[in-house]
């Protein structure tokens, strides 16, 4: 018995065994009976190369890679196409043999197939105009002028005092007293930054007149000093003083002044301011004593 096995080369496939011009067999490999000489052919055949053609197209501005045309696949092999828009336009979808929007897409080529690339115009947003501006001393962030915005955007605004003065409100289409702001654009929107000037208070040095009279403070003050003398001694008030002199709201001041025991016995003295504030400091003197 003898066994023999039919090798084709590459791009062959084995056909059958043939023997004295006669086909015996499909085996491969095949046993023969050596009751005999034998004579036998192995028959190969070229294996056939199948390929498929892709077209593709387009619609629309833009293009393919590959580039839109007729390009030849074998059977089964992946295609790979990758729509690609112009400037100003969008890949959309898929249509032909295939669909969807995919992008790169992979196609396999096991017949032949026509695509389109479908490109749609891009649309721009719609916008509105912010116009900022300012009454007053002072400045926003961004700076004021006009702004194009995208609809449904919002847009922070933000005041900005100048040195001595203070943001009040805001004017235009919009209201409000916080400095810091987000305006969500459905229409076109006008702000207005209101600032104020800070206001100042003037103070006066001065000394006081007679104790009965009390000090001569500034009326929008409402400041009074009452005086009280014991039994046996005397206060005089002097030396009063105020720093500083001119002050904005929510700055601290400074009074001072000198008590002094005129009187022959030794007594107490408080000291008492009322305003916006009240402030009271007692002293006990010595006569002749001053604090």
């Amino acid at each position: 018995m003898a066994t023999v096995a039919a090798l084709p080369a590459e791009g062959y496939i084995f056909v059958e065994w043939w023997e004295d011009g006669v086909p015996i067999s499909l085996d491969n490999p095949i046993s023969l009976v050596m009751d005999e000489d034998r004579n036998v052919t192995a028959l190969f055949e070229e294996v056939p190369v199948v390929t498929h053609t892709l077209t593709i197209g387009v619609a629309g501005q833009g293009t393919t890679d590959p580039l839109p045309g007729s390009w030849s696949f074998l059977d089964g092999e992946l295609a790979v196409v990758t729509a690609i828009p112009s400037a100003g336009w969008l890949f959309n979808h898929w249509e032909g043999d295939i669909s969807g929007s995919a992008n790169p897409v992979i196609i396999s080529m096991i017949t032949d197939m026509s695509i389109i690339a479908v490109f749609s115009e891009e649309v721009p947003p719609e916008q509105y105009a912010l116009d900022i501006s300012v009454v007053g001393e002072g400045t926003t962030e961004p700076p004021p002028g006009t702004y194009l915005i995208d609809a449904g955007t919002g847009a922070i605004i933000i005041a900005v005092p100048s040195d001595g003065w203070r943001f009040d409100h805001w004017e235009g289409d919009i209201s409000g007293t916080d400095a810091h702001i987000t305006v969500v654009m459905h229409q076109h929107t006008s702000a207005v930054a209101v600032f104020t000037e800070k206001p100042l208070f003037k103070l006066e040095d001065w000394l006081p007149q007679e104790p009965s009279q009390g000090p001569p403070f500034p009326e929008f003050l409402g400041i009074f000093w009452p005086w009280y003398t014991p039994p046996g001694a005397e206060f005089r008030v002097s030396n009063l003083v105020i720093s500083p002199t001119e002050v904005n709201p929510g700055q601290t001041i400074t009074i001072t002044c000198t008590v002094t025991n005129i009187g022959a016995e030794a007594g107490s003295y408080t000291v008492k301011m009322r305003g916006d504030f009240m402030a009271e400091q007692s002293v006990t003197l010595q006569p002749g004593e001053s604090k």
